[in-house]
């Protein structure tokens, strides 16, 4: 779960500049983080976009699963 844990620490820091529509207290599930890792992509700078490839490269996300990539 250390995903999770980043993602939400992810959530937190960029909030206003990248999640400002999403509430702060939000419980962050694996469901959510092909959005926080886009959101951080867009909106994070290198910073955030730093974090969501740290954020990818744990695991695959639903979209890799649909387009059938793997990360080894």
């Amino acid at each position: 779960m250390v995903r999770i844990r980043e993602a939400r620490r992810a959530l937190r820091e960029f909030h206003a500049q990248c999640f400002w529509y999403l509430r702060l207290d939000m419980a962050v599930t694996l469901d959510d983080l092909p959005e926080i890792i886009r959101g951080l992509r867009r909106n994070g700078g290198r910073r955030g976009f730093l974090v969501a490839a740290r954020l990818a490269a744990h695991g695959d996300t639903p979209r890799d699963a649909e387009t059938g990539s793997s990360r080894g």
